[in-house]
């Protein structure tokens, strides 16, 4: 089919159909009266040759074939727009939605500064924070402004199409109730375990063998949480070790009798946290502008060691394997 045949209008209408999966929403995007986004729609589809939405239940689904034009159709539009970039963005009259899916433990360091530097530059704006299912990120590709995630997750080939900066860094350490660091403090080692992951990453019993840093480690996991509200207790009536980010292990210190167990073993091991967004995003202004106030907001939580990964980097191709999914460090 030549270009010329096909009226390029329809590309944007593409974009937002497969963004938003939804007819009103969609409708209310473009400016187009539902008529009009059904007949746009029709053509797609005859020019596609696919349904591209179909009604399941009482939603409308992408087929097979709309789900893979994703990547591409974000790629030309994101090129196109940066032939003719965008200019006047102004924050301060902004009342738009900015949804950023990471774990709470993320939210729990970055929500408060982030709000109050939201209220100083764009008091109109909308934060949106959602969590992240443990298993992928594909049921968010349209919905989502930005993850913030461990960087290993973009690792896979199939994130080529995301990129990431440096967002912060922490350590890994254990804490205990103050009656079981007693014990650990006369000489009786933990044997009882729960490991937190902050989202999206598989964890297993051998973390237990490389966060404590013991050859012979008799005790075994008995609990892994992605959610951190639920470790509070936990620790205290299940008499437990939780290994856990040092800035989370802290702000949990202050909240409850817990006590951090600082020469357990857990020294040397890092979680590097990436701010990731689609690159078909990256030239668009109301993006670039969010991107650097949230990479403030980051910087000022917890340093991120900026050598360890950046935005050209992910464009390059995916990260080295790690030696433990839990772990952003490749040392």
């Amino acid at each position: 089919m030549s270009l010329r045949s096909v009226n390029l209008n329809l590309l944007p209408v593409l974009q937002i159909l497969l963004r938003e999966r939804n007819l009103t929403r969609a409708s209310n995007i473009l400016g187009l009266t539902q008529s009009a986004l059904s007949m746009a729609l029709g053509r797609l589809r005859l020019i596609l040759e696919d349904p591209l939405l179909v009604r399941q239940g009482r939603q409308m689904v992408l087929t097979v074939k709309a789900q893979e034009l994703i990547p591409a159709v974000e790629d030309i539009c994101a090129r196109i727009e940066g032939l003719f970039p965008l200019t006047g963005f102004d924050p301060l009259a902004d009342r738009g939605k900015f949804v950023i899916a990471s774990s709470d433990y993320c939210f729990e360091l970055i929500s408060a500064k982030l709000m109050a530097a939201m209220e100083k530059a764009a008091p109109y704006a909308m934060l949106h924070l959602v969590d992240v299912p443990h298993t992928t990120l594909e049921p968010h590709a349209g919905e989502v402004d930005f993850f913030i995630l461990p960087k290993q997750v973009f690792a896979a080939e199939r994130f080529s199409n995301m990129r990431y900066e440096a967002f912060l860094s922490d350590r890994f350490v254990a804490i205990a109730s103050r009656e079981t660091a007693s014990r650990y403090h006369a000489g009786n080692k933990p044997e009882r375990f729960a490991l937190y992951y902050p989202g999206l990453v598989a964890v297993d019993a051998r973390a237990l063998n490389i966060l404590c840093g013991w050859d012979g480690v008799t005790g075994h996991v008995v609990a892994q949480v992605q959610h951190f509200n639920v470790l509070p207790g936990m620790v205290l009536e299940g008499s437990c070790v939780a290994i856990v980010p040092r800035k989370f292990a802290e702000f949990l210190c202050k909240s409850y009798p817990l006590e951090i167990l600082d020469d357990l073993g857990t020294t040397g091991e890092r979680t590097d946290m990436v701010l990731a967004w689609y690159g078909s995003q990256s030239t668009q202004p109301r993006n670039r502008w969010f991107r650097s106030l949230i990479l403030e907001v980051g910087q000022s939580v917890g340093s991120a060691e900026a050598p360890w990964v950046s935005a050209n980097e992910a464009a390059r191709g995916p990260l080295p394997n790690t030696r433990n999914a839990i772990f952003g460090s490749d040392t």
